[in-house]
């Protein structure tokens, strides 16, 4: 008569290969949350899948030399995430889509800087915005609800200086604006065909019109 245990409790797990290296392994960390690792055949650690105190669940790739380049998880309250990393394990892009629906890309360079990040908000309206070296933004693109794009220019000061937009009813308007982010001039081609050109003072107060 053969017994069987329907029950093998262990702190940890290992798979050997016929060299007898460990190739996987289930164990925990040492906050005591699960862990399944996955080695090379020289024994590093290329995968891994976790999960923390907080009911985060994470899987992670490494590169041959260790480094981590990929990461997927989704958090504690549900937030699904992708990363990805150079060869030097700099974070450069990045996937998420948060509790309320909005999904958004970032993308950065060597130095962990964003430089341009695309989203779509969860009311449906996306957004592309690009950073200059210290993370300022520069330009926007957007698309409003009413389907009107937009184009903003924006300087190191963080002062909006131009804005090119097409009005709800089809026509073209380009803004121009002081270092204070003041409006002082406008262009505006109506559906009519008929074209505008307004300046305006250090009070946004128009001081001439063609029209």
């Amino acid at each position: 008569m053969f017994f069987r245990k329907k029950v093998i409790r262990a702190e940890r797990f290992e798979l050997i290969d016929g060299t007898g290296k460990t190739r996987a392994a289930l164990g925990l960390t040492s906050g005591d949350a699960p862990r399944l690792s996955f080695f090379d055949k020289d024994g590093e650690a290329r995968a891994e899948m976790s999960m923390d105190e907080n009911g985060s669940t994470t899987v992670r790739f490494a590169d041959k030399d260790r480094k981590l380049r990929a990461v997927i998880g989704v958090t504690g309250d549900g937030m699904p995430e992708v990363g990805l990393s150079d060869d030097a394990a700099h974070p450069r892009a990045m996937l998420r889509v948060d509790e309320a629906g909005s999904s958004e890309m970032s993308l950065a360079d060597e130095d962990g800087q964003t430089r341009a990040r695309l989203s779509v908000g969860a009311e449906g309206s996306p957004h592309l915005s690009l950073h200059d070296e210290d993370g300022r933004t520069r330009a926007e693109l957007v698309l409003e609800q009413t389907g009107s794009p937009g184009l903003i220019f924006v300087d190191k000061e963080r002062k909006t200086r131009a804005a090119l937009s097409i009005l709800p009813d089809g026509s073209p308007r380009l803004r121009l604006f002081d270092k204070n982010g003041k409006l002082r001039a406008r262009i505006l081609l109506g559906d009519n065909g008929m074209a505008s050109l307004s300046f305006f003072n250090e009070f946004e107060r128009r001081v001439w019109s063609s029209s």
